[in-house]
């Protein structure tokens, strides 16, 4: 098993806190988001780990160096994450992980995400639906559709920020993800190729974690509720 963490991005909803950090190397409780997610990927057995940077990547490459391996992304100012998952694209070789790099998530999410069974997995929180949000919708447990353009009231699940992909199943995303560079889509997240997928009749999994404790961190207010409630 590997793991794609996806951390290019500059965090500009965040208003420049902790003096313009990468988001991933934000502190709460006494550790950053990345060294958390690290950590909690190895203890589970995930050895290989691939951080996708953007801005500043000299900081998370010296963090991480000996920890994990690098790919960057030279458009973070101007792409949104489907690029940087394709530039990862080639890295993988076996099952993985894809994360987001601003979660804060208990081990229980990591591991329904690594004991999920199918090609396409995604993981949803049924309780956290809310607008602003990679939403989705679904039709009993397979995937419809993922992303901020789903209304509220049309909107199943939120979408955690974690996917697990078999070799098959990337295979199956690799042609959406470079069709949608092509298209020129390279300000959309990459669940903008998962619901091309889901559209084609590809069955993408939803993998259920509501009750289990987890976060995003995108704007101030997330940052310091985590701050209140995470150790």
């Amino acid at each position: 098993m590997q793991a794609v963490i996806l951390a290019a991005g500059v965090g500009s909803r965040l208003d420049g806190a902790e003096g313009g950090l990468p988001k991933g190397l934000l502190e709460v409780g006494g550790a950053s988001l990345l060294d958390r997610q690290v950590e909690q990927l190895r203890a589970l057995g995930v050895e290989r780990i691939c951080i996708v940077t953007g801005y500043r990547p000299e900081l998370v490459e010296r963090r991480f160096a000996g920890r994990a391996e690098f790919r960057h992304n030279p458009f973070f100012d101007r792409s949104n994450n489907l690029v940087s998952l394709v530039l990862a694209r080639d890295w993988i070789e076996e099952d993985v992980v894809v994360a987001y790099a601003d979660l804060l998530y208990e081990p229980s999410v990591l591991e329904a995400a690594l004991a999920a069974r199918g090609d396409i997995n995604l993981l949803v929180d049924r309780s956290a639906v809310a607008p602003g949000h990679a939403l989705v919708r679904m039709a009993g447990h397979a995937v419809q559709a993922i992303g901020r353009h789903i209304p509220v009231e049309r909107a199943d699940a939120r979408f955690v920020g974690l996917t697990r992909l078999t070799p098959r199943g990337l295979g199956r995303l690799r042609p959406e993800l470079e069709r949608a560079m092509r298209a020129a889509h390279v300000d959309q997240y990459y669940t903008v190729a998962l619901t091309a997928l889901a559209e084609r009749g590809h069955p993408i999994e939803a993998v259920d974690v509501t009750g289990q404790r987890w976060c995003e961190i995108d704007l101030p207010e997330d940052l310091d509720r985590a701050r209140r409630t995470w150790s």
